[in-house]
């Protein structure tokens, strides 16, 4: 999700009237060392929640997405207050406890069943004596912005802000930000590791399931069996974004469809099709005609209208053999049908969205690719060198490799089904390929 317009000035509804002291800001302290801190990433099935865009620009939604939904188990404060919420790329804010009447009716039963934050319980809250009013397309939530520590992964975070709602609509979880900030205003909680010594650059690995397997978000490193073979390093315009240079599917039948640069590439981008990786949207939301190209090819769809008034492809929910086909630079990623779709309700849809570019009086939309992509998808974002590297999902086990500073930070390493021993061009050597036509799942 890609958040929107933050408007800071409600009136701030006491949490914690009188119990709390208000306390000036508490800097982060900047500590050496540095090592690698696992995040356990869980997914569960959602309901309609708030789609959310911001990289520059902040834009409503065009529509709801139901689907997988990835969360974190954070540890909060003195008394270790476990509290999960949703993983964001697309906003760099958290806030936790939403108001559970007001979620959906598939997410109340979720919502009231995990534990809320209470910092009157914590001996390290402290209230900052402001308050925090953001919008995410239709869903809204407001309340006190506090600083509390955080755990996780065995590694601490002192002092991190983060919201508090007193009142929200639409939401069943609170939200996890991992996104940047631009206009560095607030924390962002990936330069806090850092400053903090927990890691020693601005890396992270996204490792991402489907429903009842666990995944890993990994701060300052990334787990070498959990791609096929190798990691190749892609263009990037640095953040959570990357340079598409090709898709195509492959049928049922083993036939491969390759589509044209005037479909995925209808801005002419010299290096490729700009799309912002968005972990809080199941959504791939594009403005050219990638949308009418793979819903003519991919089997069994209908087109309808959301209640946005935008057209939707539903598929059937007994996904065929075949896969939908990414390429970035040298690598392809072959995402299966069965992981492309997602439900509404108990209707299948695949994720491919068609979007406005522009948006008077907001500005330009991102086109963004989300965590359906992902779930075929084992990729490296090295921030400080604006550097992303990426691999087919496999699984072979857990082996964490640390990312250190500078650059060519990222090692090579091998992961699953490789050789061991490198090649003349410092890579690893993968097995032959089989004949036939192999689909992924």
């Amino acid at each position: 999700m890609v958040s929107l317009k933050a408007l800071v000035g409600a009136p701030l509804l006491l949490l914690a009237s009188g119990a709390i002291a208000v306390a000036a800001d508490r800097p982060l302290q900047d500590t050496p060392g540095g090592g690698v801190v696992k995040l356990n990433l869980h997914a569960r099935q959602g309901a309609s929640v708030p789609s959310k865009w911001k990289r520059q620009f902040e834009a409503p939604t065009v529509s709801y997405f139901t689907g997988t939904k990835y969360y974190v188990n954070l540890t909060v404060g003195s008394n270790n207050q476990t509290i999960p919420l949703q993983y964001d790329t697309g906003s760099p804010i958290t806030w936790m406890n939403p108001d559970c009447s007001t979620a959906p009716d598939a997410e109340n039963e979720f919502c009231n069943s995990h534990n809320r934050y209470n910092p009157l319980t914590s001996n390290t809250a402290r209230l900052l004596g402001r308050t925090f009013n953001h919008t995410y397309g239709p869903g809204t939530t407001l309340g006190a912005q506090f600083m509390d520590d955080l755990s996780f992964g065995g590694a601490m975070v002192g002092g991190y802000e983060f919201g508090v709602a007193s009142s929200s609509q639409g939401f069943g979880d609170g939200i996890f930000g991992g996104g940047l900030d631009p206009s560095a205003k607030g924390q962002v909680f990936i330069d806090a590791l850092v400053a903090q010594g927990r890691i020693k650059s601005r890396a992270v690995s996204f490792d991402f399931r489907t429903l009842n397997r666990t995944g890993s978000i990994i701060y300052g490193g990334f787990d070498s069996k959990k791609y096929k073979c190798k990691l190749e390093k892609i263009t990037s315009p640095g953040g959570f974004n990357v340079y598409l240079t090709g898709i195509g599917q492959t049928l049922p039948n083993g036939t491969k469809v390759s589509y044209p640069p005037t479909v995925w590439n209808h801005k002419n981008e010299t290096k490729g099709h700009s799309f912002f990786v968005d972990t809080g949207s199941n959504s791939i939301l594009d403005g050219g005609p990638i949308y009418s190209a793979i819903g003519a090819d991919y089997p069994g769809t209908t087109q309808q209208w959301n209640p946005g008034g935008f057209p939707e492809y539903r598929v059937p929910c007994e996904a065929p053999a075949g896969s939908i086909d990414f390429t970035f630079g040298k690598i392809t990623i072959q995402v299966s049908y069965r992981d492309m779709e997602f439900k509404k309700g108990a209707e299948c849809y695949i994720p491919f969205e068609l979007k406005p570019d522009f948006l008077p009086g907001i500005g330009m939309i991102p086109d963004i690719i989300g965590a359906t992509f992902l779930r075929g998808a084992y990729v490296v974002f090295d921030l400080d060198n604006k550097e992303v590297w990426m691999g087919e999902s496999a699984d072979c086990g857990s082996h964490i490799v640390p990312i250190s500073m500078g650059k060519g930070a990222v090692p090579v390493v091998p992961g699953c089904g490789c050789e061991t021993h490198p090649t003349s061009s410092g890579g690893y050597k993968a097995p032959p390929k089989p004949t036939n036509t192999k689909h992924l799942h």
